[in-house]
């Protein structure tokens, strides 16, 4: 990736000042650069269900972003107030009954963009 800083600049003249108006620097990628990793989550057994809900998260079939390039960095977001995790497979308790929506951000070597990819927990009261 070529990284470019651009500056943007648009000035007014208003009474003999120069007034800057404005300022980008950006990042923009290439033809040819990798895109960002794939994010596969499987959510076990239901994602659906009565609190407390125990799912089973997977994000191991995630890949770099070309063929044989592994994923070196996994965030799950529970969408819950919890804590993430940072493991490929990971358990999580959903305590409460509501709608979550749980975020796998992935990383890889071979690319500065990420990757991610969601899917919705619904959890009911009990009873």
């Amino acid at each position: 990736m070529v990284r470019s800083n651009w500056r943007v600049r648009r000035a007014a003249r208003l009474a003999g000042t120069l007034l800057l108006l404005g300022s980008v620097s950006a990042c923009i990628p290439q033809h040819g650069d990798p895109g960002p990793p794939s994010a596969v989550i499987a959510a076990t057994p239901a994602t659906t269900g009565p609190a407390p809900l125990i799912v089973h998260f997977d994000g191991s079939a995630s890949v770099g972003p070309a063929a044989g390039q592994p994923v070196s960095g996994y965030w799950w977001d529970f969408g819950d107030g919890t804590s993430p995790e940072t493991a490929p497979v990971v358990d999580h308790t959903f305590a409460e009954a509501g709608s979550y929506t749980v975020t796998l951000t992935t990383r890889s070597d071979f690319s500065p963009f990420p990757g991610s990819s969601s899917v919705v927990i619904t959890v009911t009261a009990v009873g």
